[in-house]
């Protein structure tokens, strides 16, 4: 049901962050306004009031993702396998993939992928969490005068050591659940993680430089995926006639004069917000989807109906 997820998904996490930003704001000005100018309680009221809010923030989502599996991999059941062609398989994303699975893998090993990437994301919050609460832990004590700064300096080192250790840690950790990902992932599909983004260094701070990069072949044809900032490209080498498909408001349109296999392709589908920003051009060198980065893995979609359109065009060549 809508608004019942977890995080912004969730209508009362939504009601939670915006009541409670009022409420710090609100119980700050409120005490400001009624205690002496030359009065602290404004200050222990507005820093308190934060402490607060950021502990329970952190603490939800520690329920969500260590004990809940908000965000965990889960390895597919592969014998629910679906007829690909059936559109009843546009449903959801694992409906859709166990349909497009072309090589079936290991059990056992696909399980143990499963925990290395699910105990990466643990890890890694875990110590985002620190992060977030050391501050905390370290202002509140000193605004209402129990600790003394001689202690916060040390306490601000170790900060910042850790923040060094965690910035070494998320490069392990991300190229551990990478892997782990691909094993569960993408190797069913035929692909293969071939490049990621690397993070350097700005004159604002850090920034992302590159693209998350998956090959294979399936049925013969070479794929390629692209994520981007911002957009994602998947490519299949296959010399096709020359069409252009638009969407409009995720209603999919061959563009006029797009041979009849695309048209019926298309045809059966319905607008669909899955389909919002898509774009597909065919021609000799290949059939290229693009789209703005919205959802996850929303190129699987885009995947499905590339090879849809093959098919459709190669049934109707009789090959």
């Amino acid at each position: 049901m809508k608004g019942t997820g977890a995080g912004w998904d969730s209508c009362l996490y939504r009601v939670f962050i915006v009541g409670g930003f009022l409420f710090v704001i609100a119980s700050t000005v409120i005490t400001a306004i009624l205690t002496p100018d030359d009065g602290t309680m404004a200050l222990y009221v507005g820093i308190g009031s934060v402490a607060v809010f950021m502990v329970l923030i952190i603490g939800y989502w520690v329920v969500q993702i260590v004990f809940l599996g908000y965000g965990s991999m889960q390895a597919p059941d592969l014998s629910q396998k679906r007829n690909v062609t059936d559109l009843s398989v546009l449903a959801s994303w694992n409906t859709l993939f166990n349909a497009m699975v072309i090589e079936d893998g290991d059990p056992e090993s696909m399980q143990k992928a499963v925990r290395k990437g699910n105990s990466s994301l643990i890890i890694w919050f875990l110590w985002s969490a620190v992060i977030g609460l050391f501050p905390i832990l370290l202002m509140v004590p000193y605004a209402f005068g129990l600790l003394e700064w001689s202690y916060i300096r040390y306490g601000v080192i170790f900060y910042i050591g850790v923040v060094i250790v965690m910035c070494f840690i998320t490069f392990f950790l991300g190229g551990r659940a990478a892997e782990a990902g691909e094993e569960v992932m993408l190797a069913p599909l035929g692909l293969k993680l071939t490049g990621l983004p690397n993070i350097v260094p700005t004159g604002t701070g850090v920034g992302v430089r590159g693209a998350t990069v998956m090959d294979g072949i399936r049925f013969g044809r070479t794929i390629r995926i692209t994520i981007s900032l911002g957009q994602v490209t998947t490519q299949v080498l296959y010399a096709s006639p020359a069409f252009s498909i638009k969407n409009r408001v995720g209603d999919l349109e061959a563009a006029s004069g797009a041979p009849g296999p695309v048209q019926d392709a298309l045809k059966p589908l319905r607008k669909a917000k899955r389909w919002e920003s898509l774009e597909i051009e065919g021609g000799k060198d290949g059939i290229t989807a693009t789209r703005n980065r919205k959802g996850q893995n929303m190129w699987l979609y885009d995947l499905w109906l590339i090879e849809r359109i093959i098919n459709e065009i190669e049934t109707q060549r009789g090959v």
